[in-house]
């Protein structure tokens, strides 16, 4: 229960709301002024950027003079668009104490505090507060492009604690959000290795044999809609769609691979037991050959063996008889090849494992801290 530590304010009693500077790409440059790209705040898990210490990573505009909307240490970077709800809003702090030029560029708004009444650190957690959220999902407008304009923003209420116990809070959450970082680096650097490998053990070599796909399995589509997932199904229900949905019944039983025949095409995914599959997503099964192999063949050689003869259109999409004839190669150790990317991915699904349980864990403790559920002691 919130005690007397916590105080209702408006956005517009905290901050002044500033645009950005407004570049175009043309203006990029090795040297200039740095600058802070939306498209960076979207794809990152951080959610501030530290100036001083990534100074030689940051991009650069070649401006001439001097910008007006300088970022200075402890200012708000709020995105103004995005794809998705979770997206809009999307806050980074910016930490800069040594006053490096730093601007921010399109798709953005800057907010700088008018009271010294919160920690910077806390600062960048201001749009994870649930009642913050849900204000800001309030006001977002548009189409597959979704965004909140200033004045709109200048309206949202919240309860914050005071300067101390914002602090506090804001500690704890960093821990976790830096072992969220570690562990997002260590998935990264796995995956990298395993690029490496692929790159090096599965381009074709001229003593290497070949097959037709079409003859190592049999090669079925599925035969239901899209939209035909049920929520908490009880078997695997695969679409053209990197995620999998559920269903309650099923029309295959097998060790299968499941290829998009549209959308995302190129997305392998491999199942062994009970699972349906939409009418355009491709079913793999009653393999000749190592199944493994031909996956991770298949994932690295995708566009050679495959996506030459993908039939084009405002959705592109593969016929059968070409998946049928697309070339396999393969080496001797073949069976050897196919267990080192085995026992990678499966280290690499045990990392990401980890990785959505710290963030559970960590999205659990922000509901308690955020909203004076819990109160930091000490």
């Amino acid at each position: 229960m919130r005690e007397n530590y916590w105080f209702n304010y408006c956005f517009d009693d905290l901050f002044e709301f500033e645009g950005s500077y407004s570049a175009s790409r043309e203006e990029l440059g090795d040297e200039g002024v740095l600058y802070l790209h939306y498209g960076d705040m979207h794809t990152s898990s951080r959610n501030f950027v530290d100036v001083d210490n990534e100074y030689e990573n940051l991009p650069r505009y070649k401006i001439k003079g001097t910008p007006k909307f300088l970022l200075n240490d402890g200012d708000l970077v709020f995105v103004d668009a995005s794809e998705d709800y979770p997206g809009t809003c999307k806050t980074f702090l910016v930490k800069n104490k040594t006053n490096k030029p730093f601007v921010a560029g399109l798709h953005t708004f800057i907010a700088r505090s008018k009271v010294d009444v919160l920690s910077n650190e806390f600062k960048k957690y201001l749009t994870e507060i649930p009642e913050v959220r849900r204000q800001i999902y309030k006001y977002v407008q548009g189409y597959k492009v979704y965004g909140i304009n200033r004045d709109n923003l200048k309206k949202i209420n919240v309860c914050l604690p005071n300067y101390d116990e914002s602090l506090k809070i804001a500690k704890i959450l960093d821990c976790w959000a830096k072992a969220v970082e570690l562990q997002e680096n260590k998935i990264r650097k796995l995956e990298e290795k395993k690029k490496a490998l692929m790159q090096k053990l599965l381009k074709p070599k001229e003593d290497w044999k070949s097959f037709k796909l079409g003859d190592a399995c049999e090669i079925k589509t599925g035969k239901l809609d899209a939209n035909q997932m049920e929520n908490n199904g009880k078997y695997p229900f695969f679409t053209c769609s990197k995620e999998i949905y559920a269903i309650n019944n099923y029309a295959f039983d097998c060790e299968a691979l499941l290829m998009a025949g549209n959308g995302e095409i190129g997305d392998i995914k491999y199942y062994n037991g009970k699972f349906n599959a939409y009418q355009r997503t491709y079913v793999l099964s009653n393999f000749k050959f190592n199944i493994k192999y031909v996956m991770f063949y298949l994932l690295h050689n995708f566009d050679k063996s495959v996506c030459k003869g993908v039939q084009k259109s405002s959705m592109p999409y593969i016929k059968l008889e070409l998946l049928s004839n697309a070339i396999i190669y393969y080496p001797q150790n073949y069976d050897k090849i196919a267990k080192l990317f085995d026992t990678i991915e499966s280290k690499l699904q045990k990392q990401k494992d980890l990785l959505n349980n710290y963030k559970l864990q960590q999205k659990a403790l922000m509901q308690k801290l955020l909203t004076g559920k819990v109160r930091v002691n000490g």
